[in-house]
């Protein structure tokens, strides 16, 4: 097969595909002279709300801010405590400091990347609640959800809340198969450009049943005030503009197509590695029902796998390096604490090409340089 370059993601191939719609969009809020907090960010949060099946939705700035604004509206801070998976992307860790509260890390299943049955049981979940418990944030990581029922049931019984980082998911179902309607008390969204419903800049949002809770958030985004120069709390500025929720809008009628686009192309790469001891895939148990933000596989030569991925002209990513424990901003609070699960994967995790945007022969060309590099031990 000949050599061709594969790009680990192409944004670009997103403004071709809908350059016309997202004309329309933009001269839509120009011609409007209304760019912050108007009729965009209100149709999508009750459009997006609707795609979530829930019953509420604050648009804000990122899903950093989401996830830190869900904490506060919770009363959430200082001498409280959050369970937070030990592999994930950083923000989920660092929403909970900037609460003022304090990380508990607790393991994943290194086989989905997840919280999971075996890591409740496994992963000392029971014993990292204490009395200064308030919340556990589960991940959907890479695409997949978190076994939600499960966890809102250990939360239930903990009386603790149960938030859902659900930045890499939108769409997802659980594995089940049951609908996406799952997100414990509240979720946070993130719409960074490479997610799989992103926009042209940043963006994040809270879904939530909990209308007292939606109307705190949206208080805390706007400096805390729900009437101008009235702030009755100390809030911050977290708000979604109306440019990227009018772009949003017009990506989210497109996700459950691009999200069926990447099933396929996951199945593809799950049938090329089946079987293979050198390279690890994801389990393909929930295919259907991952949206596959990431498709990422596990090897202990993966230094070398990566290198001869690249001379091949396939561009390939680490999703994450270094567990949240280990980095500078964590290294003297978690001085000595080991998370094995964590720090495997962290030295294991490979994530290959993945979009709606590859094509079919693009991902045969990947498959089967790992089958070969597989083959070669």
């Amino acid at each position: 097969m000949a050599v061709q370059t594969v790009p680990f993601l192409d944004l670009a191939n997103t403004v071709a595909e809908l350059r016309p719609e997202l004309d329309v969009a933009y001269q839509r809020v120009m011609a409007s002279g209304w760019f912050i907090d108007g009729a965009e960010v209100q149709a999508f949060e009750s459009e997006f709300a609707a795609y979530c099946h829930a019953k509420h939705c604050a648009g804000v700035a990122n899903g950093l801010d989401a996830l830190h604004l869900i904490l506060r509206a919770y009363g959430i801070g200082p001498d409280d405590e959050v369970i937070v998976p030990s592999h994930t992307f950083i923000a989920t860790w660092l929403a909970v400091s900037s609460a003022g509260a304090t990380p508990v890390p607790v393991e994943v299943d290194p086989r989905t990347f997840c919280l999971g049955p075996a890591t409740m049981r496994e992963s000392g979940l029971q014993a990292a609640v204490s009395p200064r418990t308030k919340a556990l944030i589960a991940v959907d990581l890479y695409g997949r959800k978190a076994p939600i029922r499960q966890l809102t049931a250990f939360c239930k019984e903990n009386s603790i809340k149960l938030i859902v980082d659900s930045a890499q998911a939108h769409g997802a179902r659980a594995v089940d198969g049951t609908d996406r309607g799952l997100f414990g008390d509240a979720a946070a969204y993130s719409f960074y450009p490479g997610k799989n419903l992103g926009c042209y800049g940043d963006g994040g949002a809270v879904v939530s049943d909990d209308k007292h809770l939606i109307q705190r958030v949206k208080q805390l985004r706007n400096y805390g005030a729900f009437e101008k120069y009235h702030h009755e709390v100390q809030g911050v500025n977290s708000r979604l503009d109306e440019l990227q929720a009018a772009f949003l809008r017009v990506r989210l009628r497109h996700l459950d197509a691009w999200n069926r686009r990447r099933q396929a192309l996951a199945s593809q790469y799950l049938a090329a590695l089946q079987g293979q001891s050198e390279i690890l895939s994801p389990p393909g148990d929930s295919a259907s029902c991952d949206v596959w933000h990431l498709f990422v596989v596990r090897s202990k030569k993966r230094a070398k796998l990566q290198q001869y991925l690249t001379d091949a002209g396939i561009t390939t990513q680490i999703h994450y390096p270094v567990p949240c424990h280990k980095s500078g901003a964590y290294a003297g609070q978690f001085a000595g604490v080991r998370l094995p699960a964590a720090e495997m994967l962290a030295d294991e995790v490979l994530s290959l090409p993945m979009s709606p945007h590859h094509s079919a022969d693009q991902i045969a060309y990947v498959a089967n340089a790992l089958r070969t590099f597989a083959q070669q031990g």
